[in-house]
């Protein structure tokens, strides 16, 4: 699978990336054709967060700016291609707007998110298969 951890870890970071890039790109077209994440995450996790994406389209939402992270290593098997990793997502520069272009995001106090996200090796790519709240502490920090 991977020569090391370390490339392992470089690999969840790229991934992870694509995945909030195309995130950001669907609530950005207001939530219109979500499965466009499918080459990112498993079918079982793009049905958890599917209803989301119809949220966003039947209230006309649409998202504005960036969501950036960062990546700390919990469990890495280079070998397998099973990693779990701390993410802490930054949405300062993101916001969710409805038609009037009106912020409908309740609390701008809270940008900061962490996140135990679990991703698998399918064969050609590393795929997010889990994404859960943490709420342990240690990852967003300032």
């Amino acid at each position: 699978m991977f020569a090391s951890d370390e490339e392992a870890l470089a690999a969840a970071e790229e991934a992870y990336g694509k995945y909030l890039e195309t995130v950001t790109t669907v609530l950005a077209d207001g939530g219109r054709s979500p499965d466009r994440l499918l080459e990112y995450v498993s079918a079982e996790l793009f049905a958890r967060d599917l209803p989301g994406y119809q949220t966003f389209a039947k209230n006309h939402w649409r998202a504005t700016g960036h969501i950036s992270f960062t990546m700390q290593p919990q469990q890495v098997d280079s070998i397998l291609g099973d990693l779990v990793v701390y993410t802490c997502e930054d949405r300062t520069y993101f916001d969710v707007v409805d038609e009037n272009d009106l912020s409908v995001l309740p609390d701008r106090q809270m940008a900061r998110s962490a996140f135990e996200v679990s991703l698998d090796w399918t064969g050609a790519s590393l795929v997010i298969i889990d994404q859960e709240s943490w709420t342990g502490g240690g990852i967003c920090r300032d």
